[in-house]
């Protein structure tokens, strides 16, 4: 059983999205919204959620407001200073997996935008700022652009991969 399911995970391969095809020199991939957010996202976000597979896999407090009601990783650490952490996820296929956050408070891609422009509380592990980064109407629509360019339609679609009948 152990093997079937090695040999399962070893196929789930998810690298034809829009983004992974301008990654690979296809210049028409992305449109140019979807490079300004692009752009944004390695500024922010890409310290956290490193390129390509869009996560650092590391153990981090994201700033969400309120106290800190799930211990996170220190449940399983036993050390104070894990407390509220959590680990960063991949973004892949991201537009398809809402609720976000580890309590899933998030229903959509704008409810998380909005938090990382304006609502980083001071809980958050650097390199986060305080109260956010202040991101513009276009700025938002941009990197929410960006991230639906995450999808792998080739990959969420394939019939081989699904359960089966």
């Amino acid at each position: 059983m152990l093997q079937a399911l090695a040999q399962y995970m070893a196929v789930l391969i998810s690298d034809n999205s829009p983004y992974d095809r301008f990654l690979k020199g296809d210049q028409n991939a992305l449109s140019a919204i979807k490079v300004q957010g692009l752009e944004l996202f390695r500024r922010d976000c890409a310290s956290c959620h490193a390129e390509p597979l869009t996560s650092d896999f590391s153990f981090k407090r994201n700033g969400l407001p309120g106290p800190i009601t799930d211990e996170g990783r220190k449940t399983i650490s036993l050390q104070n200073a894990d407390l509220g952490r959590f680990k960063v996820p991949s973004l892949r296929n991201v537009a398809l997996s809402p609720p976000y956050m580890h309590d899933g408070r998030m229903q959509d891609l704008s409810e998380v935008v909005e938090h990382y422009s304006n609502g980083i509380s001071d809980m958050a592990d650097p390199p986060l700022p305080s109260g956010g980064f202040g991101y513009s109407e276009a700025e938002k629509t941009a990197l929410i652009e960006f991230l639906n360019s995450l999808t792998d339609i080739e990959f969420t679609e394939n019939e081989l991969l699904s359960e089966p009948n």
